[in-house]
Order: C-alpha cells, then sequence, then structure tokens
C-alpha cells in the first residue's frame, strides 16, 4: 500500500440494493447456481467505485470494521408530514431491502478495498429514508 489509509468510504449514488436470492437452472442432469442480472449490475457499480476510491493503494489486510448504511428512497406516495418524519430520523424502512441482503453486496470488495470479507470482525448496518437515495460503506482497521 502506498498509503497508510485509516478509514476508507464508499459512497453509491441511487437505490440501495441488497443481495439477490441464487437462481438455479437446469442443465440435464446437472444444476447451477447464478447469480441474477440486477444483482451482478450493482455488485459491478460497486466493485467500480470501490476501484475509483482506493486508486492505487491495495486491498487492506487485518481485521477490519464495516458500517453500512443504506438510504432508501422516501415513498412518492407519502404526505407532507410522513415525508417530513422520515428526513428527520423519526421513521426509518422496515422494508425492502433487508440488512442481511445489503451486507451480502459487500462481496463485490473482495480483492479492492480487502482481500476476503473474513477479515470482516466487525459488521453493522442500518437503514433510514433520504431525499437523496445511496448507499455508503465506511471501512476501518479493526481497533482502530
Amino acid at each position: 500500500m502506498s498509503l497508510v489509509l485509516s478509514t476508507v468510504i464508499i459512497t453509491l449514488m441511487g437505490p440501495p440494493r441488497g443481495k439477490g436470492r441464487p437462481r438455479f437452472r437446469s442443465m440435464g442432469k446437472f444444476v447451477s447456481a447464478y447469480t441474477d442480472a440486477a444483482t451482478r449490475k450493482y455488485e459491478s457499480a460497486l466493485h467500480d467505485q470501490a476501484k475509483k476510491v482506493m486508486g492505487t493503494d491495495q486491498p487492506l489486510e487485518g481485521p477490519l470494521a464495516v458500517e453500512i448504511v443504506a438510504y432508501t428512497p422516501i415513498p412518492k406516495s407519502w404526505n407532507r408530514k410522513d415525508t417530513a418524519a422520515a428526513l428527520a430520523g423519526e421513521s426509518v424502512p422496515t422494508s425492502r431491502p433487508d440488512v442481511d441482503n445489503l451486507s451480502k453486496v459487500v462481496d463485490a470488495l473482495n480483492g479492492v478495498v480487502w482481500r476476503d470479507d473474513s477479515q470482516i470482525v466487525d459488521l453493522h448496518v442500518w437503514k433510514f429514508y433520504s431525499a437523496e437515495p445511496r448507499l455508503v460503506i465506511k471501512v476501518r482497521q479493526w481497533g482502530i
């Protein structure tokens, strides 16, 4: 690593997407699993954004702490009062994507931000509403 990074922050604009369920196809006697196109596209965009942030730096080593914040769009059908409550953080999304699937999209950062996601020893995921939907992933060395 050319520069010691204490914190890496990746922001991907647009509605957050969790990892989709695996799909299966039958080919004669064999069945193969694959990732759906929408998930592949989202993971590719996240991977590309991480490459831009990391530049020429090598993937982080050692144990890591990761925070994922998903800012989801406010439903267009909501009235002003509900929208204001959402923007103030008084209302949080309980809809999809779920936090489990949001945490799985970090697989796209393998080999770019870290060697492997097995290095993650501390993980936190939050969901909030926002007028600017996006996914923010903050990575730091564990214990710092």
